[in-house]
């Protein structure tokens, strides 16, 4: 969604490695409340260990030495396979090895695969641990059996066929996950195909490739669950049903915004270990309405810079993402703002500000809080707010306040619009799941203010404090071009002849929104994502 950061790189963020998601421990058992599946002695790296299996975790530890003992979670693990010195695709079927597959922790939020080999005194007793551990991985309900893969081979550098084949395919076949692949070959592919698939078939739908594509299939999908639901978009503040599959993300594109602020790193082999461990969580997604026509839904839209940008970037699809650097660069020494009236309903003080330090983290109890409202029929995230196919209808609010002016930039934003260049984003403190819109306005300014505001969205993500910036936590806003005659009456000065509206050109997800004026109203955790959000680093 990102576009337009092109005077500024980001910094390099230097962090230290996570140590490997293994607990040590001192040299103990398990409780013995949690009983034992099975319990052997195993060589580890050709040293004897006692391992035991439970239904929680898999631990091994050395009988009166004082080495550390070795706890891990089963659900950190992805797979568990025969091997042949420790290589899964040689394996035999009476082979007395096996290995279980999990990840470790590295820097900027990184996963990598992580083996750890146990040898077995009989192909016996291998095949009997290999059955007792492939039991409890298959009660892990929440992990996808079958995903509907959607590449898209015309994106960002057009690696997304190279990616998926070298850092996903291969770690979604250990985890023994069946793939329906589809290369798409237009922009309407992949909506045509899920406007038709049987959706029960599949634990998921999954994007590799930008913004664009997860845009292009969110909104099929959102589409084809209000029809199947009954539900009546044409009605005024319907309430969208919220579909029962998840969706899923693999960064191939230009910018990655949408991954990169629901995970927190644009690593397509960290994305795809999240996605066979089934991490969940339901995030918000916004409607954008025009007289009471759904124009699409979304998580980030923008009006005035970045959506000029983006016109003048499809002029120039030949460079591939180099167009977005030309582009902007091209529309910031042709600085424009319009004039507008912006009315929104400011959310709850309980719920925070755009300028407060709490961060939108895993486990955030901003996004976990339960609210009051309907629910979605079937197994909702906390907090939902949609019912499916009872055509509920939300009541208009009456505490709308109103702001007039002429703006260089109006950007509403469900997620942070982080990306690699804006490692903090837009709106640093956006939470996933909470139910609200931040919006900022950036007021008409000069260049060299406006080059400040880019400066600071890049570096330090302390951009919302600038005085041409005003930034409102809301549950919807609403946006209505002005004339020339309004703008200068909103500024208090003299009317002039009456000139036509100048209006730009709305930014959502990176793709085009034509019609200017619109209220966005947001759904609380419409979706649901194969994420686990952003994790401290």
């Amino acid at each position: 969604m990102f576009v337009g950061l092109f005077l500024i790189r980001a910094l390099d963020v230097m962090c230290t490695e996570d140590p490997v998601r293994v607990l040590e421990l001192d040299n103990e058992p398990p409780p013995a409340s949690i009983a034992p599946i099975i319990r052997s002695t195993l060589l580890v790296a050709k040293k004897p260990f006692i391992v035991l299996l439970t239904s929680r975790e898999l631990t091994w530890f050395a009988e009166n030495e004082k080495r550390r003992n070795v706890q891990l979670s089963l659900q950190d693990v992805i797979a568990v396979r025969t091997t042949a010195d420790g290589n899964w695709r040689q394996s035999r079927a009476d082979s007395s090895e096996f290995s279980v597959f999990s990840f470790r922790r590295k820097s900027r939020g990184k996963w990598t695969l992580k083996q750890f080999t146990f040898e077995c005194q009989s192909n016996h007793l291998c095949a009997e641990w290999i059955q007792n551990l492939k039991r409890v991985l298959a009660g892990m309900r929440q992990r996808p059996r079958i995903l509907k893969v959607f590449i898209n081979p015309f994106g960002g550098k057009k690696r997304a066929v190279q990616i998926y084949e070298k850092d996903v395919r291969p770690l979604w076949e250990l985890a023994g996950i069946l793939l329906d692949e589809t290369v798409t070959q237009s922009g309407d592919h992949a909506p045509d195909i899920i406007r038709e698939m049987d959706l029960r078939k599949y634990d998921g739908l999954i994007c590799v490739g930008g913004d664009g594509l997860f845009s292009q299939v969110m909104n099929s999908l959102l589409t084809r669950t209000q029809l199947e639901a009954g539900v009546d978009q044409s009605r005024p503040r319907f309430i969208p049903a919220r579909p029962r599959i998840k969706l899923g993300i693999i960064p191939a594109g230009s910018t990655n915004a949408i991954c990169y602020s629901t995970t927190g790193t644009v690593d397509p082999g960290t994305c795809a270990l999240r996605i066979a461990i089934g991490d969940s969580r339901g995030v918000d997604v916004f409607s954008a309405e025009h007289r009471d026509k759904v124009l699409c839904f979304g998580m980030s839209a923008s009006y005035g810079f970045l959506g000029d940008v983006l016109v003048e970037s499809e002029k120039h699809r030949w460079m591939g993402p180099r167009r977005y650097d030309y582009a902007g660069m091209r529309r910031f020494f042709r600085l424009k703002s319009y004039g507008c009236e912006v009315m929104y309903v400011k959310s709850s003080d309980t719920v925070g500000s755009p300028k407060d330090a709490v961060k939108c983290r895993t486990g955030c109890t901003v996004c976990d809080e339960e609210i009051d409202g309907p629910s979605p029929a079937e197994a909702p995230p906390k907090g939902a707010m949609a019912r499916a196919g009872d055509n509920e209808v939300m009541t208009e609010p009456s505490d709308w306040q109103s702001l007039s002016g002429e703006f260089c930039g109006v950007i509403g934003v469900t997620i942070s619009a982080s990306c690699s260049r804006s490692p903090h984003g837009v709106s640093p403190s956006a939470h996933l799941g909470d139910g609200c819109i931040d919006i900022s306005l950036v007021k008409k300014c000069s260049r060299f203010d406006f080059l400040k505001l880019l400066f600071k969205i890049s570096r330090t993500g302390n951009h919302l404090n600038l005085p041409f910036v005003e930034t409102h936590r809301v549950q919807e806003f609403k946006l209505r071009p002005l004339d020339k005659n309004e703008t200068d009456a909103a500024e208090g000065k003299n009317l002039v002849q009456r000139r036509t509206t100048n209006s730009s050109t709305w930014n959502v997800d990176g793709e085009i929104m034509e019609e200017a004026e619109v209220q966005i109203r947001v759904h609380r955790q419409l979706i649901t994502l194969f994420s686990r959000g952003i994790e401290e680093k």
